[in-house]
Order: C-alpha cells, then structure tokens, then sequence
C-alpha cells in the first residue's frame, strides 16, 4: 500500500478508449477518485470541469496522439502526466518522456499490480520537480535583483564625487570609484591590488597606528586627515562593513576635500584677527598722532626761522617723514573700513624709486644692491600712494631681514631683484610686479600661515607679524591680490598684481 497520505484523497484522470482497459486501470489504482475519459476531447472537457491531481493517458486515442497533450519539461505542465500503451516501444517512450510525460507505463499485469507504488512514486518526482522548478525561478529572480542592485549601487558609488574605496583585511584596494582614481591614483587607470599604506604614504609597511586595521579590530569608524602631495587636504573616514557570521568582512573609505573648508576657516580668523588690529589701531592711534603732530609742528618753526638752504632742507625732510607716519596712522585705522575715495593713478616706477631711496642707506650698509627691471610703458594703478609705499617697504624689509639670516656679509649671490609687466586678462589690463630675493626661504608650513596677523618667525623685537598682512589687504582693498612662492634656502617670490588705471583717471 502506498505511504504517503495524499495518494488516498488522488483526484485520478484514465484517459483509455477501451472499456475493459479503463476499468482495469481503474481497479489497479486502488486509491483516491477516479474518473474515466475516453478520448482527448473528454479528456480536455474533464480537464476544465476539474483539475485531475494526476493524468493516466492512453498514448493512442481515436482523436489523435496523447503526444500532443504534453508539455515539455514535465514539471512545467498544469498536472503530472503518466502515458500508457499496450505495447512496449522504446522509441515511443523516448519520444513521450522527450515531449513531457513524467513516466512511461507498459499494459501488463505487472504494471497494474503495482500501481499504486507507480503513483505515489511519480507523484513525489513531480513534487520534487516542481520545488526544484520554483527554487531556480526564485534563484534566478534573486540573481537578477541583486544584479540590478548591484549596478544600481556601481553607478551611484562611481557617480559620487568625493572619492570611494573599498579594503579588504589585508589593507588591500578592493575596488575604487574614478574620484578616488582621480585624487589618489597619481595617473593609474586602476587602484585595485594596492595596499593603502603604499598608495598614500608610499610605505612597504602599514602605518603605526593604522586606523583602517583598528576598524577592522574594533569595528568603530575612524576619520583621519590626509595631506597629499600636491598640498591637498583631505579627510578620510573608515566604515566597517558587517558579514553575516564572520564580523566585519571589509572598510569602506570615504574621502572628502576639507582644503577649501580649512581655507574659509583660515580667512575667518584672519578676519576677526584683522577686526582686532583695527580696534587697537583706534586705541593708539591718539598716543601716536598726538606726538608726530608735535613734531611736524616744531619742524615748520624750523622752516621758518632757519636762513640757511640746508637746514631748511633737513627740516622739511622731517616734516615730510613726519607726514608719512601720520598717513600710516591713518591707513592703519582705516584697514578695517577701507577707502574708496581720494585714489589716484600712481606711477609705480616712481614710488618703487622713493621706497629704494629710503631704504636705500640699510641695502648699501648690508651690502644688497637692488636689481630693477620695470619696462617705461608700464601703466600706473589706481592707489593711494602712501600705502603702496607702505607694502613695498615692508617687502623689501623681508626680502632685506632673509638675506642678512642667509648671507650676514656681503656676497655676490646677495640679490634683489624687482620687475615689473602687464597683461591683459578678460579685457582688463593688469600690472604685475614681482619682488624676488636669494635668501632663506619660507617652509611649506610657514608659508600658509606667513599672512596671518601677528605672525612672524622673527626674534623678539624685529618684527610684530603685520607687515605682511597689512600689505595683503592693502592689495586685496585695491583690487589686486598678493601671493607668496619660496623654495627653502634657495629664494622666495613675492608677486603683487593690481589692476591699471582706466585711460583718463
């Protein structure tokens, strides 16, 4: 008898068009309902009336071929299907096992004795072909999901600007979006295979402490900041990836460019360190007027009482340099609420003459003789002309104070050279003056911070670390910007530009 449970409550179909045959299927089956069509226009009537659980169908019938009836593979038809014949053909049982019949049973007395075990047996092949049907529909859905997810995913991680790194445990590149090819990849077409320790720090070995080994340790995210080569900043977060039984199976590295935030952030606290040296300009300012006033007084007194030509020269010297503070005084207050009016067109081959004149007793008793090369074309800008004097002093001061650190005598490689040219940039011709002197250098590091206030790498009593940034906003004010270039121990550059006068100012 049969095992399993199901066979007894079988919905049988006999698809037989002999009478005797069909009644002798009928007996052999022995289990569940059975009902009896005896050709295929019954059997498709039987069919939509009710749905057999199991069909036993008679190869040969008077309207055609049971063939006909089958659906190949087996497991993809509506009900499982045995074909039956009275006579044993191996070729017609390949042909209707081809066409999708789940067994092919010979009419014989054998055969009906153990139908029963025929039935159940099919019936858990057709079970088990059906499951294993739904498992590779369910796989293949699944495979096409996670493909879909996958490329979904690759296109958003590659479409993502900031740079996207995938480790393994070993510290090697699993995978990298073309932002971190572009920011890291120093022109390789592919990050993949390299060790993080040799892609940024160029090491054989990992980093002491290695916060990509500590995430995989401790599983806790970590940031850290990365400066590359080109003077980039960066800031580099390490997330660990969770497996499902194995702990973190790999680091995601995200990388974002902090160079223009740590930028915004250096020129607000230039701006509040410049909002201060304007509130302690205004508290001097009176202590300073008061005596230079003084003294431009009893200068005039002098002009008016001395006879002699040289005297009244030495006096008027001194009102003219006393005049000058007094104009210093007042651009230092008004640093932090900067003019507009009273500017004129200012030629600079004559104010870079009178800077040179006055600091010209200093450069000869240090043995500097400065080297200028400014064409007779070049136009004037649009200054006042007490403070570019101002910043042209202060950059022949530095260039004269690095010289001295390097060569405290006279040498033949002691230069300054200052020269000058314009361009035309979008329509707007510009000047461009560039002062460049052989002395120590400015490190890398100094070299960011040489323009913030009170600032200065001098000793005690040599410089107060505003020279510099008052000249760079005395530039920025005009309309021009200064920059700053140097290679250590070898030379810094110092390039002013500023924008011409208009024809007719």
């Amino acid at each position: 008898m049969p095992t399993d449970p199901l066979i007894s409550s079988l919905n049988i179909l006999i698809v037989e068009d002999e009478p005797a045959h069909a009644e002798a299927i009928r007996r052999a089956c022995a289990v569940g309902r059975t009902r009896i069509a005896g050709n295929l226009a019954e059997y498709r009537l039987a069919c939509a009336e009710e749905a057999p659980d199991v069909v036993l169908l008679d190869l040969n019938l008077p309207d055609g071929l049971a063939l006909q009836e089958l659906t190949a593979p087996a497991e993809n038809g509506a009900w499982p299907i045995l074909v039956m014949t009275a006579h044993g053909d191996e070729t017609l049982a390949v042909a209707a096992m081809k066409a999708g019949a789940l067994d092919y049973i010979v009419k014989s007395p054998e055969a009906f004795a153990t139908m029963p075990q025929t039935l159940e047996r099919a019936l858990r092949e057709w079970r088990l072909l059906r499951e294993h049907r739904l498992v590779v529909a369910a796989l293949h859905n699944s495979d096409k999901r996670y493909r879909n997810l996958y490329h979904q995913f690759r296109t958003v991680f590659e479409g993502v600007p900031e740079p996207l790194l995938l480790l393994k445990w070993d510290l090697l590149v699993e995978w990298a979006n073309p932002a971190a090819i572009r920011a890291f990849g120093h022109g390789r077409a592919d990050l993949a295979g390299t060790r993080c320790h040799a892609l940024f720090k160029g090491r054989t070995t990992p980093c002491t402490p290695c916060p990509i080994q500590d995430c995989f340790a401790t599983g806790n995210s970590r940031e850290i900041e990365y400066h590359t080569r080109d003077g980039q900043h960066w800031s580099l977060r390490a997330l660990p990836i969770h497996g499902e039984s194995e702990g973190i199976r790999q680091v995601l590295l995200l990388g974002q460019d902090i160079g223009a935030k740590m930028r915004t952030q250096a020129d607000a606290i230039r701006a509040s360190q410049l909002a201060a040296l304007g509130e302690l300009a205004a508290g001097v300012a009176h202590e300073i007027n008061n005596p230079i006033n003084g003294i431009i007084n009893y200068a005039q007194l002098l002009v008016n009482r001395l006879a002699d030509n040289q005297n009244r020269d030495l006096a008027q010297r001194i009102i003219h340099e006393g005049d000058r503070i007094a104009n210093i005084v007042g651009g230092l207050l008004s640093f932090a609420r900067p003019q507009q009016e009273n500017r004129r067109p200012i030629p600079l081959a004559e104010t870079l003459h009178d800077c040179l004149a006055l600091a010209g007793a200093q450069l000869r008793r240090d043995g500097i003789a400065p080297r200028l090369d400014l064409p007779i074309d070049l136009p004037p800008v649009s200054a006042l002309k007490y403070q570019l004097q101002q910043v042209f002093l202060n950059l022949i001061s530095n260039a004269r104070y690095a010289l001295n650190e390097k060569y405290p005598g006279t040498h033949p490689d002691k230069h300054l050279d200052i020269s000058g040219s314009s361009r035309k940039i979008d329509g707007q011709r510009w000047v461009r003056l560039v002062f460049r002197d052989t002395g120590t250098g400015i490190p890398p590091e100094i070299l960011e911070r040489a323009r913030s206030p009170f600032f200065t790498t001098k000793p005690p009593g040599q410089g107060t670390g505003l020279g510099l940034s008052i000249s760079c906003g005395i530039i920025e004010n005009h309309g021009g910007q200064l920059t700053l270039e140097s290679v250590v121990g070898e030379e810094t550059t110092v390039v002013v530009e500023l924008p011409a006068a208009e024809a007719g100012a």
